[in-house]
């Protein structure tokens, strides 16, 4: 919830300078930043704790999939803010962060059958 509220105050606030102060710009900067490294955190943490021993591959997905992510969205940043200005692409980034967040709700709900599930069938072990 952060992160949304924190790109939607920073696109109003980086569209309308004149309108809003200094800390409308920093202030949801700092918070996109602790959502970001939140999320981050609680990911990896979920990872290792639910496969302890898959950590490494499991960590790797973590680290890839969170890198094309940041590259798929800041590809195009630059040209669509010139293009459009900071309001829409914040909103798009609002939105794109709230459907992360909605994620989690049935991993809190469904976690326990995901994991139980996964051991079964994606690590077998051959002894």
């Amino acid at each position: 919830m952060v992160a949304v509220i924190a790109c939607v105050i920073y696109g109003k606030a980086a569209q309308h300078p004149e309108s809003w102060s200094w800390a409308g710009i920093v202030i949801p900067y700092a918070c996109g930043n602790f959502a970001f490294l939140g999320a981050n955190t609680m990911g990896i943490t979920y990872v290792v704790d639910s496969w302890p021993e898959e950590a490494g591959p499991m960590l790797l997905i973590v680290a890839a999939g969170r890198g094309f992510i940041s590259f798929g969205l800041s590809y195009a940043t630059v040209p669509w803010v010139e293009k459009s200005g900071y309001d829409e692409p914040m909103r798009v980034f609002a939105i794109v962060c709230g459907v992360f967040a909605l994620l989690g709700v049935p991993c809190y709900i469904f976690g326990r059958q995901i994991r139980v599930w996964t051991q079964k069938r994606l690590f077998v072990k051959d002894y």
